[in-house]
């Protein structure tokens, strides 16, 4: 079974999963590389949207297909999920202003990313059950 149509949308799940797990073991002040982890898995996935994925290209007997229209929506999501990553990171420590700080780091990249699967796989799906799974 070929799966690069759907490997951009499983680096990020697997750049999710490892983050939740650091964030388990990661002392408080250590927990900033989190958002480092969050933008390499992006930035991996870019790289696998942009030079592996194909146009026209399904999984799932159809009901998953990479469109030229799909392939630009989730270069448009992870151009903003990046964006939101890169901005967000100064949440997680004391240079912000008014020193409002989050309190979660890792919870907060593992919604983003999930979050950001989601959006990917809703874009890809071609018939009503793949649409209610994303």
């Amino acid at each position: 079974m070929n799966f690069t149509p759907i490997l951009p949308e499983l680096v990020i799940i697997t750049t999710g999963l490892v983050i939740l797990v650091l964030d388990l073991f990661l002392p408080q002040a250590q927990k900033k590389i989190l958002s480092f982890f969050s933008i390499v898995g992006i930035l991996v996935s870019f790289y696998c949207l942009f030079f592996l994925v194909n146009f026209n290209d399904f999984i799932l007997d159809g009901r998953f297909k990479i469109s030229p229209l799909s392939w630009w929506l989730k270069i448009l999501f992870l151009f903003c999920g990046f964006f939101t990553v890169f901005l967000s990171m100064d949440l997680f420590t004391k240079r912000t202003v008014d020193s409002k700080k989050l309190s979660f780091p890792g919870e907060y990249f593992t919604i983003l990313l999930f979050v950001l699967t989601g959006m990917m796989c809703f874009v890809s799906s071609q018939d009503l059950l793949t649409l209610y799974v994303s």
